[in-house]
């Protein structure tokens, strides 16, 4: 393929040969006469001359083919496989296609946007499942024609005797639709030339947040950013749809996913709604610590259907939904400004000195709270602080830049000893949600595993309190006053004795 940087408008045609031999003597071959009236039908399109690429002679051996790789395949823009019985027993043209394949996924994949670089003609159809993996969804240009009378399968070619209108017309389309790929391609280009921002894929999302998204979408481009996927997605085909979102999402370094309270539209052959497949697709690439994703729900939520209650709960409960990902149950000016989080370049967080610790050494505790319990965490800090001379606690901030609130909170992930999550007022999700922050904070800096994590159940009581169960922390209930008894297993993880 090549190079990001240029467009070379260069097409491979690939074809057996045997498909090349004319019918009478003195006649050009059926592949002489396709090149030759596509080659003349793009050069008036394109308004110059297009590098076509086409074999003339039979190959022969692994040393002629190396060659062929890298004078026409590796530098092509396009191919054109003229698919027929020969075509399909062709070594030499299966090794076309793979060594074309390989090429494209190096500098980009071989879609894009809904587009393909392979244009696939169709001179003589065989079966659908007799064609490598690579052309089965392609739809194809026809060149044949279904006789009503017969049922019998007559192939266009150019005739010289007289013009066939069907044959100059499947050139005309293929020759079209070759040109609009290349503008799209050219345009392309030049805006990632003029933007050098971050890729962010803005995943699609149910017509209730069609607002909603449109304001992300202005906001990331008023920050640089080249938002993906930049035309709809194609619902027709839900293998196609999946291998298009892999791509874009590998071409990211960010993705935000906007959920509403409907399920939307399912593609063909798929079970799940395309809001649920993104989802899924970008918790795969979430394997790569250089990818996040953020996913947005309004606070209070609700779902319209079962189905989209089912997909609401696997996102606020389920480990592998949430893999790599942020869950927002805030405002969308709350989301704007994680956003502005994420695009902005990282700071280098130097974490505080841990000397090694005694019995008397301070621990530092980051007591977590929302804002909603900001006055019953101040008490129970103000508890520690007063009983254990050794416990150091410090509380989320709550006025100021939200940019700069997160920073804090990241830092004190870095540097505490133990984490405390203050749950009272506050809803679940949220609760969630911080129990997340606790996986991420080795991508925050911290170097070492948190000795001590632990949610403080607090007024006001309720059944689903009562009922609350997790691994990921000690649960301590205590809807009374703060006793120390209470304190005393999370005192323990800390490595302090309880004082008496």
């Amino acid at each position: 393929m090549a190079a990001p940087g240029r467009i070379e408008k260069q097409l491979f045609l690939s074809y057996a040969h045997r498909d090349n031999q004319p019918l009478l003597d003195g006649q050009r071959g059926w592949i002489e006469d396709f090149q030759r009236v596509l080659k003349i039908r793009l050069e008036q399109l394109l308004g110059e001359e297009p590098k076509m690429w086409w074999d003339h002679a039979t190959l022969h051996g692994n040393e002629v083919f190396a060659g062929v790789i890298d004078e026409g395949l590796g530098r092509s823009t396009i191919l054109i496989p003229i698919i027929s019985p020969s075509y399909r027993n062709s070594d030499w043209c299966q090794k076309e296609l793979q060594a074309f394949v390989a090429a494209a996924e190096n500098a980009g994949g071989v879609r894009m946007g809904n587009a393909s670089r392979i244009f696939k003609v169709v001179k003589t159809p065989i079966p659908l499942e007799e064609l490598p993996p690579a052309l089965q969804d392609l739809l194809g240009y026809e060149f044949f024609r279904k006789d009503p009378a017969t049922g019998r399968l007559r192939e266009l070619r150019q005739d010289p005797s007289r013009i066939d209108p069907d044959y100059l017309q499947k050139i005309d389309d293929l020759a079209e639709d070759i040109r609009l790929f290349l503008a799209k391609l050219v345009q392309d280009r030049k805006a990632l030339e003029v933007s050098n921002g971050p890729v962010v894929y803005l995943a699609e999302s149910t017509s209730d947040l069609a607002a909603e998204r449109d304001r992300v979408l202005r906001t990331l481009r008023q920050r640089g950013c080249v938002v993906l996927p930049d035309q709809p997605l194609p619902l027709n085909s839900g293998p196609r749809v999946r291998e298009l979102i892999r791509d874009l999402l590998r071409r990211s370094k960010l993705s935000i996913h906007l959920v509403g309270a409907r399920y939307g539209a399912i593609p063909e052959d798929e079970t799940e709604s395309i809001v649920a497949i993104q989802n899924k697709l970008a918790a795969e690439r979430c394997a790569d610590s250089s990818f996040c994703r953020l996913i947005w729900m309004a606070s209070g939520l609700e779902a319209a259907d079962d189905r989209q209650r089912a997909f609401l709960d696997r996102l606020r409960n389920d480990s592998d939904a949430q893999r790599g990902a942020e869950i927002l149950p805030t405002t969308l000016e709350d989301l704007e400004t994680v956003i502005d989080d994420k695009l902005r370049p990282k700071k280098e967080v130097v974490a505080m000195p841990q000397p090694k610790q005694g019995d008397d050494q301070l621990r530092y505790v980051y007591l977590l709270c929302d804002r909603r319990d900001q006055q019953g965490a101040e008490a129970l800090r103000d508890f520690l602080y007063e009983q254990d001379s050794r416990l150091e606690v410090t509380l989320p901030l709550f006025e100021g830049d939200e940019t700069d609130l997160r920073e804090f909170h990241k830092e004190n992930l870095v540097v505490c000893d133990g984490v405390l999550i203050f749950f009272g007022e506050a809803t679940e999700p949220w609760l969630r949600t911080k129990l997340l922050d606790l996986h991420k904070a080795p991508g925050y800096g911290r170097e070492r595993p948190l000795t001590a994590k632990a949610i403080w159940l607090a007024p006001p009581a309720s059944p689903a309190k009562e009922r609350f169960r997790t691994r990921e922390a000690l649960v301590i209930q205590n809807f009374g006053s703060p006793s120390l008894d209470a304190l005393a297993p999370f005192l323990v993880q800390l490595g302090l004795e309880q004082k008496r």
